[in-house]
């Protein structure tokens, strides 16, 4: 975990490797208000390959593991984590956590 970061990557990364049947669905709108981000912030993030929320049409629609993952970056992001870094964690082997 990097120091002074508020979230543990292994929990974060199992919950958002735990399914996602049967879970509550959020708007992107509705994660960009709750984070304080902008929609244009969290389409950018899936750009990326930080988020891969559920696409029907036009429309994305996110799970509670997407939502963990989407605190996540925001909090790493404003502790001044780079997206390459946060993705790197993300993408490392749990015993190298």
């Amino acid at each position: 975990m990097h120091p002074g970061l508020p979230l543990n990557i292994s929990s974060v990364v199992h919950s958002l490797h735990a399914g996602r049947v049967g879970m509550i669905r959020y708007s992107i709108g509705e994660l960009a208000s709750e984070f304080s981000l902008t929609n244009r912030t969290l389409r950018f993030w899936e750009e990326a390959d930080l988020v891969s929320p559920i696409r029907r049409g036009q429309s994305r629609i996110y799970t509670e593991a997407d939502r963990n993952w989407v605190r996540a970056i925001a909090a790493w992001s404003a502790a001044g984590l780079t997206l390459r870094e946060i993705k790197a964690m993300r993408d490392m082997p749990v015993a190298e956590r």
